[in-house]
């Protein structure tokens, strides 16, 4: 059996090589098929994790369904297992803001489509659709990093502080129980 770090190294090599042709000709086959080892290596990384976090998340679902007392690391353990991809992914991003202010921009424009004197005409329809083909794809960033950003606070507000009375932990039992038996968090 292949230890992880040399799958790692060799998916991310096989990407490498296709993103590097791919963006360097644009070539759209090349970018095509970028996509399969990045999915299989996103999808074997999730398992890697899940398989490291699932004997401290079976520990943790008796003490949540005793009703224990839960210490900090039973809390970073639910917080691994709850939102660790959305805190990690949280913290490496760096384009949000360029997302703001690139559908700000775009907001601007399609404003210079409602006004009274507008006149539609071929380019300018396809120059509107290109507007919103933009803002389309670079609106599902900013919301897909808002609502990671939502998930990790709304955890801290709640669970992250350590004070989990008795239903939350049986919900949580409960929660975490149904990811194990279904292997896919």
């Amino acid at each position: 059996m292949v230890s992880l770090s040399v799958y790692i190294s060799d998916k991310i090599k096989i990407l490498n090589d296709q993103l590097e042709k791919g963006l360097t000709n644009i070539d759209v086959d090349a970018l095509e098929a970028a996509k399969l080892p990045l999915e299989q290596l996103h999808n074997h990384i999730r398992e890697s994790i899940q398989a490291s976090l699932r004997e401290p998340a079976s520990n943790l679902v008796r003490k949540l369904n005793r009703d224990e007392e839960l210490s900090y690391d039973d809390i970073k353990t639910i917080e691994k297992w709850l939102v660790g991809d959305a805190e990690y992914y949280t913290e490496i991003e760096n384009n949000f803001q360029d997302w703001v202010n690139e559908c700000k921009r775009l907001n601007n424009l399609l404003a210079g489509y409602t006004s009274p004197g507008f006149q539609e005409d071929e380019i300018k329809l396809f120059k509107l659709n290109a507007f919103l083909t933009d803002l389309e794809f670079t609106l599902r960033d900013v919301i897909r990093y808002a609502e990671s950003l939502n998930r990790v606070k709304r955890f801290r507000s709640s669970i992250g502080s350590g004070r989990i009375g008795r239903d939350e932990k049986k919900w949580l039992a409960d929660l975490i129980e149904r990811q194990l038996v279904f292997e896919d968090f």
